[in-house]
């Protein structure tokens, strides 16, 4: 382990706060890279949250205490999915995801009864990681206990992703509060998982993938020295910013419930682009299947990219080579 080396955090920091406005992304990045330049891994970043947000995770947290299940170590609740990934229909089962994001939570309460919870739920949802370098699916999670990967239709190589930004959230806040050999399962965890999403190389089109996997990759090449994996991850950064730029938008993102968020949020760094509102072209449109509304998503409007995110992209984007 070492410390990240503070122009790197720096320069990746802004381009998160710059480019990542919305998706679930934001929620982890914004959080973790605000305060890191010149913290230590595992010991915080001196950001300390307030009591009256302190107790308002406490009490999120006793919410979620009703979904855990200590048999298995992890979170239980009612089967759901978007409808493929699984072959599940149906019952109760144990997610991992959410079981390590409630671990997460659980450490950041900092609240010593909960401490050897989190150990116990981290200990299991790493035991499910693929960690064969031989195997296709090395470096990730199934969505479920009941279902291991091999089972999956197909397995989904996001999970390394997905649970590789909340095991970044051990290892960076609260790496030097764990069991030692808890700590180094944590360490090769992301280490797995980053090779993962390395050996995957998803392209630039997948916006909110191919952002957290480059967050993923060049905070664990920085805090573990793997100087391999930090020259993919700053290649992986700039090829996401020339395909951005000649697109003109986000390709995922480009959508009229989501159009908006990039110039909203980054009136607070600077880039409010001054254009007119544009039309909703008929290709966007909002689907209501089943009484729930849902994004349709369109690689290039008919009418051309929307012109407030492609300004409000373009501006972001283009501070990255100042």
């Amino acid at each position: 382990m070492r410390s990240l080396n503070s122009c790197h955090a720096g320069y990746f920091g802004d381009v998160i706060r710059s480019t990542l406005q919305f998706g679930p992304l934001v929620l982890i990045a914004i959080g973790l890279l605000n305060g890191l330049v010149g913290a230590r891994a595992g010991q915080g970043t001196g950001a300390t949250p307030t009591e009256t947000e302190r107790l308002q995770l406490i009490e999120a947290v006793k919410k979620l205490n009703e979904q855990y299940d200590p048999q298995e170590r992890m979170i239980r609740r009612a089967f759901s999915s978007p409808g493929y990934h699984t072959t599940l229909k149906g019952g109760q089962v144990h997610p991992t995801r959410d079981s390590l994001s409630y671990a997460v939570a659980l450490l950041n309460t900092e609240a010593p009864e909960w401490q050897k919870e989190a150990e116990e739920i981290l200990r299991k949802v790493i035991s499910l990681q693929d960690q064969d370098p031989n195997s296709k699916t090395y470096g990730i999670w199934s969505w479920f206990l009941e279902e291991p990967l091999d089972r999956m239709s197909p397995p989904d190589w996001n999970w390394a992703d997905f649970c590789g930004v909340q095991l970044l959230q051990v290892a960076l806040f609260h790496r030097s509060r764990l069991p030692a050999d808890l700590a180094e399962r944590v360490d090769a965890a992301i280490r797995h998982a980053a090779r993962s999403i390395q050996r995957r190389n998803v392209g630039p089109g997948y916006t909110n993938i191919a952002l957290m996997g480059t967050y993923v990759t060049l905070i664990a090449a920085e805090l573990y020295g793997l100087d391999d994996l930090r020259e993919y991850a700053i290649q992986r950064l700039r090829r996401f910013h020339d395909y951005t730029l000649e697109q003109g938008a986000f390709t995922e993102y480009n959508s009229p419930p989501t159009r908006s968020l990039p110039s909203r949020r980054s009136a607070g760094s600077g880039c409010t682009p001054k254009t007119p509102k544009p039309s909703v072209s008929r290709t966007q449109s909002i689907a209501s299947r089943g009484g729930k509304s849902r994004n349709i998503f369109t690689r290039r409007p008919a009418n051309g990219p929307d012109r407030t995110a492609a300004a409000t992209t373009r501006c972001c984007l283009t501070r990255l080579w100042r």
